[in-house]
Formats: structure tokens, C-alpha cells, sequence
């Protein structure tokens, strides 16, 4: 997951992935 986290962010440095990562971390159900 890490992986992909990273790959994500480095090809897409937008405020809304750190959005999404926030909310991976508090509700980490969806995930």
C-alpha cells in the first residue's frame, strides 16, 4: 500500500491525494 501511496503522490502532487491519505489514516474501515 505504502507503494502506491508513494507512487500516487509522485505522479500527482494534488491537495485532494493528501485529503485522501487523511482519510485513509482516520478511517482506515474504507480502506
Amino acid at each position: 500500500i505504502w507503494t502506491m501511496i508513494e507512487n500516487e503522490a509522485n505522479r500527482d502532487k494534488e491537495p485532494n491525494f493528501e485529503g485522501r491519505y487523511v482519510n485513509m489514516l482516520v478511517t482506515p474501515k474504507k480502506a
